[in-house]
């Protein structure tokens, strides 16, 4: 919703970035057969117009808990320090796939 040309979150709609990208080289390592870590670094655009782009670096860990049931979880951390940047996030999720 619209309201005198501002959106709803107080953010003016002008500001924001029409195409948003992400991209960022990633690593992983097998513990054993069913756990698996992670290490990614992300650089993605900022969601507003003339702001830096935003570096975040992942590390998480995905354990199969039985054929085709995943858990994983993950620790976001922004490298600098800006205010659009996350400072530390988190992350928990269960997946499960159908054959």
């Amino acid at each position: 919703m619209v309201e005198n040309g501002q959106a709803c979150g107080g953010e003016d709609e002008d500001e924001r970035r029409d195409f948003q990208w992400g991209v960022g080289p990633g690593f992983d390592y097998e513990f054993d057969e069913k756990t698996m870590g992670v290490l990614n670094y992300l650089m993605r655009s900022s969601e507003e117009e003339s702001n830096h782009n935003l570096n975040i670096l992942e590390m998480g860990m995905t354990r199969e808990l039985v054929p085709g049931q995943h858990i994983k979880a993950a620790v976001d951390m922004g490298l600098d320090g800006a205010g659009e940047t996350p400072n530390l996030g988190a992350k928990l999720q269960w997946s499960f796939e159908f054959k």
